[in-house]
């Protein structure tokens, strides 16, 4: 598994996952998309995203988080979404693992 921070290149496999996903309603997936779109023009805004990518580069899941308000070291987990196809083979975890 290959977990890197998410490119903006990753915009319509996120859109398209979380869709996907059939736990969000439209709203909420403009949401998800206005949040990585802050993320890609400033990597500084406080939102953070990981993808996850097969053998052949396409996106299966993402994460984005950020830190927690009033608070030291601690973060709030916005979005964590797995395509259902990737769904029990580990894409979630691997979201989790911190990338060194």
């Amino acid at each position: 598994m290959t977990v890197l921070p998410s490119r903006p290149s990753d915009r319509d496999a996120i859109r398209a996952i979380t869709a996907r996903a059939g736990v969000f309603n439209a709203e909420e997936v403009d949401t998800a998309l206005e949040l990585f779109d802050d993320y890609v023009k400033d990597p500084q805004c406080g939102y953070n995203f990981l993808s996850e990518y097969d053998a052949a580069g396409q996106v299966r899941g993402y994460v984005c988080w950020g830190p927690a308000s009033l608070s030291r070291g601690a973060v709030d987990l916005y979005w964590i979404c797995t395509d259902p196809a990737a769904q029990g083979r580990g894409v979630g975890a691997a979201l989790f693992t911190p990338v060194v």
